[in-house]
């Protein structure tokens, strides 16, 4: 009998939303994804702290002052958990950005060169890996010139809304992440969000658009299924990979019929980008707060490294 999960994977590409090498080892996802959160979950495995330890000599013996070496410490922390993972992939290990850099492209385009290098030191060239950005206008440009100019993948994250994925589809992604939830609300939204999942994927093949759907931000397996209807790949944490193999297919209703709406282009008009997200109350809240909750995460990761550093 087929479980839900089978049906998924029918469906869909599925991705696992962690970089724990255990995880991928078992499951054998096409992609994994990761974000500060999943980081920072991942190292309170035990078999994890090993890259914890690695980076921070790593860091200590490129020198320089010790906000530096932190900073390089949870870069290299990062490459080392999906240097592991990538040898159970079939596909890309997804590394996402530091929130806090979600204002400037210089410094996005910056870090994910650097991200680069190191992990093409760890053995990796930038045909396996990709990058998550926040879909602020300075994050999609910053992808414009990462895509075009540097042939590096990106996946825009914290995403919301037809909108975002529209001017990340301009911008040449090679992903875009919509989210069926908010984050760090009690009531995540999932109606809205599917709804704006098929929004966009109804944009994208009405206008040839060949950017990846990857849908994220599950709280439920059910939620999983609703999006597997729509996206063309879906992230799903290991405990919840776990129960969809056990569970029987829902009985999902049939999507609604919508009309595709027209959006004009926002590549080079910041303003009306700006302005679009202002008047979509759920989107903008969902940014800045996503932006926040990763933030937040950030710093854990920094305060691991620093007392990692200062023990050395």
């Amino acid at each position: 009998m087929s479980t839900a999960l089978d049906l998924v994977c029918e469906r869909t590409a599925l991705y696992m939303d962690t970089l724990d090498w255990r995880a991928a080892a078992h499951f054998n996802p096409v992609d994994a994804t990761s974000n500060p959160f999943i980081v920072s979950m991942n190292l309170e495995a035990p078999h994890n702290m090993v890259f914890v330890d690695d980076a921070a000599k790593y860091a200590k013996a490129k020198g320089g002052s010790l906000e530096e070496q932190v900073t390089l410490a949870v870069l290299k922390t990062m490459v080392n958990l999906g240097t592991a993972a990538k040898p159970h992939l079939s596909g890309r290990v997804h590394t996402q950005l530091d929130a806090r850099l979600a204002y400037s492209t210089d410094a996005m385009v910056a870090q994910t060169l650097q991200l680069v290098e190191m992990y093409k030191e760890a053995g990796l060239d930038k045909s396996q890996i990709a990058f998550k950005i926040p879909t602020t206008f300075q994050g999609v440009q910053a992808c414009r010139v990462l895509e075009r100019d540097h042939g590096v993948c990106c996946n825009m994250t914290v995403l919301f809304c037809l909108q975002q994925a529209a001017l990340s589809a301009e911008a040449g992604a090679s992903y875009v992440s919509p989210y069926l939830n908010l984050l760090g609300r009690v009531d995540g939204d999932p109606a809205t969000g599917l709804a704006n999942a098929q929004q966009i994927r109804e944009y994208y093949d009405a206008h040839g658009i060949k950017t990846i759907v990857l849908g994220a931000s599950f709280r439920t397996a059910e939620e999983v299924e609703l999006m597997s209807q729509v996206a063309d790949a879906v992230t799903v944490s290991p405990p919840m990979l776990e129960e969809l193999k056990i569970k029987a297919p829902a009985k999902l209703p049939a999507l609604p019929k919508i009309q595709v709406p027209s959006i004009g282009s926002f590549l080079d008009n910041e303003g009306a980008y700006q302005w679009s997200m202002t008047i979509d109350e759920r989107s903008s809240i969902g940014l800045l707060e996503g932006l926040r909750f990763f933030a937040a995460y950030n710093e854990k990761l920094d305060v691991l490294l620093r007392s990692k550093l200062q023990s050395l």
